[in-house]
């Protein structure tokens, strides 16, 4: 039975929700600069950020569980109180704390991301106009983070400011009545344990290794672009913040021809031009000396090409277990970036700590391989592409 949600004004409230999000990915978007402004050791700042990041997604489970019985209320104001908590970097000076503060922090995301698109889910006919503002709001969050905490910490030198919106909208939340719901379990709970049996086919399987060479890569990129630019001698503007904003608003718009392209060519054709497209660029960006941009150009383009390949991989596997296209999400996302984010990262970043100069960029160089087989697999995954499978 669907969770009904007594919603007044819908508008109001969706907007809230969708700011709760993009304040959320504001926050999450801020540790990756601020271990370049601070020099931490790039193996140590890598491998926090993964475990946290394992432990956030992980909590996702336990957190929908909550939702489903119909406390979305409390686990929003939850995941808004925690969520801030990376304002408190500046204020850290031992890796315990910052491990404790990015545990945190990655709750909150679990807590946020999970309840916000529940809630947005469930206002009828115009769920889908605010799921697309709930992702965009996403985007646009990740991409200004990093220039708005660059703002509060080195140009006002009070960061903690930045936490106030986020506590402004948790007690809005907790003394509104606006949003009500009945104590019924819905039957949408996602569990990672039933989404391994997909490794089983074999479409699937190589689906899951292309996005997860994919993102790898990504959020590889993403962790060490500050130290990049920074040792590439771009500007603070650039380096913390601006290629970041650069690299997300193609990846924005990237996701937006996604439909036009599938009805047009073959969705395994495509990926494989995306991932070739996103090659190129991607060891341009690397090595190629351009100015600011030109190279913001190209970060830009980066972000484009590897951005449109998440969304069309979600949909061909979709196309291929219809059925269970919930379950097929959690699949090529959740277990996508519990690795590409939590292993990835520790990895890159530790492959980085080991050069004596231009770590950031050697690594990346070596984890620039990965696009080799999701290039090579999309050959085998191409005669796939019309089947359907039952689970």
């Amino acid at each position: 039975m669907m969770k009904k949600l007594l919603i007044s004004p819908l508008w109001a409230i969706a907007i809230l929700l969708v700011t709760s999000h993009f304040l959320n990915d504001v926050m999450q978007s801020i540790w990756p600069v601020f271990k370049t402004m601070r020099h931490l050791n790039l193996a140590q700042a890598g491998f926090l950020y993964g475990a946290s990041v394992i432990v956030g997604e992980l909590l996702q489970v336990v957190f929908g569980r909550f939702i489903d019985k119909g406390f979305q209320k409390e686990i929003l104001i939850l995941g808004l109180v925690l969520g801030a908590v990376p304002v408190l970097f500046p204020y850290a000076d031992n890796f315990w704390l910052f491990f404790l503060l990015l545990v945190l922090s990655c709750a909150g995301s679990a807590a946020i991301h999970p309840t916000t698109a529940s809630l947005l889910g469930g206002m009828g006919g115009r769920k889908a106009h605010f799921l697309g503002l709930f992702q965009m709001a996403g985007n646009f969050g990740t991409g200004f983070g990093q220039l708005i905490f660059t703002f509060f910490y080195q140009y006002l030198n009070i960061p903690i400011l930045m936490a106030l919106p986020a506590i402004i909208l948790a007690i809005l939340f907790s003394q509104s009545k606006t949003i009500t719901t009945e104590h019924v379990h819905i039957g949408c709970e996602v569990h990672f344990r039933e989404a391994f049996r997909f490794f089983r086919v074999r479409p699937l399987r190589l689906l899951y290794l292309v996005q997860l060479f994919s993102q790898t890569i990504m959020w590889s990129t993403v962790f060490l672009l500050p130290d990049l630019l920074q040792s590439k001698g771009y500007g603070n503007l650039i380096s913390f913040g601006g290629g970041n904003f650069a690299f997300f608003a193609g990846a924005a718009i990237g996701c937006l021809p996604v439909g036009w392209l599938k009805a047009r060519f073959m969705a395994t054709t495509t990926i494989r031009a995306l991932l070739g497209a996103a090659l190129i660029s991607f060891y341009l960006f690397c090595v190629a000396p351009l100015g600011p941009a030109f190279m913001m150009t190209l970060l830009f383009f980066f972000g484009l090409f590897i951005g449109a390949i998440m969304p069309l991989v979600l949909d061909l596997g979709g196309d291929f277990v219809p059925h269970r296209k919930g379950l097929v999400s959690a699949f090529l996302m959740g277990l996508v970036w519990i690795v590409s984010e939590g292993v990835g990262i520790s990895l890159a970043s530790f492959l980085a700590s080991t050069f004596q100069t231009d770590g950031p960029t050697k690594s990346l160089l070596i984890f620039g391989t990965l696009f080799i087989p999701s290039l090579l697999l999309t050959e085998p995954l191409s005669r796939y592409e019309k089947e359907k499978f039952v689970l």
